[in-house]
């Protein structure tokens, strides 16, 4: 900026001394006109009378131009208040506002040192054995028709199922002992679900439930085969149906999907048990 003003100062002061001498001649030649008039000739009463002594109004612009540069010269001799009090405006806004750190960064950083090395120990729990799972099976009467109570104790009995426990029907693992596990069972599919001995002459129903838990007392693979045997037995005496558990027709894609089921049941449950 300070090379910039003296550049400046020093183009004006060559214009004024151009402006200035040029000045000077023209007034040479006044004063020249005037002496070298005749000095007895009358003076016109139209003409204005010319003062020798009288400036010249450019000679009067070049006092007053260097009346200012005499000016400007002295201000730029004295340092700028505006320096003294502080730095350029400009210069101000050109400096860059510090970035300000991400809010994790700042997180962090107040964070005390054993805080932010801290490792929580990872503790190693055994993987929960998977839930218990049931299968069922449906025999369900042809369309208006209903099970009689007797017909069902029959076809259940040649399944090798006995009543038991609950009111209902059971394969036992040890059919001549009454207290042995139930390989699986079968109750009324109407609500409560029970067969009362007593009863059964009058009784009727529009279906079974035959139903086997995981884990059980025998492999599950043998349980189903079981199960599903007795099934087959039962709905032949009874003109019934088989079907699966979303009351569709039981196939043998879907027996075979409750077997691929059954096995991987029984491998996630013997991964548990190996799990420490």
């Amino acid at each position: 900026m300070d090379t910039l003003r003296w550049i400046l100062l020093l183009v004006g002061l060559v214009i004024i001394a151009v402006v200035y001498f040029s000045g000077r001649r023209t007034r040479r030649d006044v004063v020249d006109e005037i002496s070298s008039a005749d000095p007895v000739a009358p003076l016109q009463r139209d003409e204005p009378r010319i003062e020798v002594r009288r400036r010249h109004p450019e000679v009067q612009d070049v006092d007053h131009e260097l009346s200012q540069l005499s000016n400007l010269i002295a201000e730029n001799r004295r340092p700028s208040a505006a320096v003294l009090e502080k730095p350029a405006a400009a210069a101000t806004v050109a400096t860059p506002a510090p970035a300000k750190p991400a809010t994790a960064t700042v997180a962090a950083a107040q964070k005390p040192a054993s805080a932010v090395s801290e490792v929580k120990p990872q503790i190693s729990r055994p993987a929960p054995p998977p839930e218990d799972k049931i299968i069922v099976i449906y025999i369900m009467s042809p369309p208006g028709g209903r099970f009689t109570g007797n017909d069902v104790r029959r076809a259940v009995e040649m399944a090798g199922m006995r009543y038991g426990n609950m009111n209902i029907f059971h394969r036992l693992v040890d059919p001549d002992n009454q207290d042995s596990d139930a390989v699986f069972s079968l109750a009324n599919s109407v609500e409560p679900g029970i067969f009362d001995l007593d009863t059964l002459d009058d009784f009727s129903t529009p279906g079974l439930t035959l139903f086997m838990q995981l884990p059980g007392p025998l492999n599950g693979i043998t349980a189903l085969d079981s199960m599903l045997a007795a099934a087959h037995i039962i709905a032949t005496e009874l003109h019934g149906e088989l079907r699966d558990q979303s009351r569709s027709v039981l196939s043998k894609q879907t027996i075979e999907h409750l077997h691929s089921d059954i096995i991987e049941y029984q491998r996630r449950q013997r991964l548990a048990r190996a799990t420490p």
